[in-house]
């Protein structure tokens, strides 16, 4: 899921190059897309270092 959302955030990157050049009413939109999958992936990337850290949290908690 990660891999896909830089791959998309990539995309939209070069579209917005591409769009500016081309057509720049739909460089907003892009911007809007680019944001969302930024804001997304970061999303993602934050939950997953929180589940990361209580599991550790959890494993220093037992007694072996």
């Amino acid at each position: 899921m990660k891999i896909l959302l830089l791959i998309g955030a990539s995309i939209f990157q070069v579209l917005i190059v591409v769009m500016f050049f081309i057509n720049t009413s739909w460089v907003p939109l892009v911007m809007i897309g680019y944001a969302l999958s930024l804001g997304f992936l970061i999303y993602l990337l934050i939950k997953d270092r929180r589940n990361r850290e209580k599991e550790e949290q959890d494993d220093a908690d037992r007694n072996y």
